[in-house]
């Protein structure tokens, strides 16, 4: 888009303060941790969340 430099830079400032700007160009993916197999847990475990930071914990 062709947007004025002011209004580039009130951007630019506006991103510096905390406030979440989006671009179309160039969308990076998140990245997510690998989720460890559980093959011993019991079966009504696949009904149970369990947090990543489990996971991360584990492998630590």
């Amino acid at each position: 888009a062709n947007v004025a430099m002011a209004e580039k830079e009130t951007i630019t400032n506006a991103a510096l303060l905390g406030l979440n700007i989006t671009t179309d160009q160039g969308r990076k993916k998140t990245w997510a941790p690998a989720r460890k197999e559980r093959p011993n847990e019991q079966v009504y475990q696949s009904s149970r969340w369990v947090p990543v930071i489990k996971d991360i914990m584990e492998d630590a």
